[in-house]
């Protein structure tokens, strides 16, 4: 987020009250979102606000530019194979039941999947030890979890390939 005066954002002198704010993130959307409507869902909460507050303008747009990365989303089925061989591999190390579909926060986030998806048709899962500390400084998983993740896999590897 950056606040300062005029719409070019003149950082010359610190406004007491900046007349315009540029707030600059990335969007994830789920699956049957397309971008265009993601953005027009966005539009929508900005006109209520400008209705809400009058003097407020605001305006959605997106930084177009070659190789501008693209998440494609996805979804598959809760009684899907992968999805009931990694629940069921869970449930044994774990003793209770995965946390299972749009998990929030943050529910929907860019990963290789979607591609996977969307280009050679694989069905596939998110399922990692992160979480307690994604997207902060320092961003690590505690040890048990990594191992019980390795774990997981391998039982899910094992069940699906049918290994005894």
């Amino acid at each position: 987020m950056n606040g300062a005066l005029g719409r070019d954002l003149h950082e010359w002198r610190p406004p007491q009250v900046a007349d315009f704010v540029r707030l600059k993130g990335s969007g994830r959307y789920g699956p049957g979102q397309t971008e265009e409507n993601a953005l027009a869902d966005m539009r929508r909460e900005l006109e209520a606000l400008e209705a809400r507050f009058p003097g407020l303008k605001a305006a959605v747009r997106t930084e177009v530019s070659d190789g501008r990365p693209i998440m494609p989303a996805f979804e598959v089925d809760k009684a899907s194979r992968i999805v009931t061989a990694l629940n069921a591999a869970y449930e044994s190390l774990r003793g209770q039941k995965q946390p299972t579909g749009a998990i929030t926060p943050p529910g929907f986030f860019g990963t290789d999947a979607g591609h996977l998806f969307e280009h050679g048709g694989m069905e596939g899962v998110v399922c990692g030890p992160g979480g307690k500390y994604n997207t902060m400084p320092d961003e690590r998983v505690e040890i048990t979890d990594y191992l019980d993740c390795i774990r997981l896999y391998l039982l899910t590897i094992c069940d699906i390939c049918e290994v005894e």
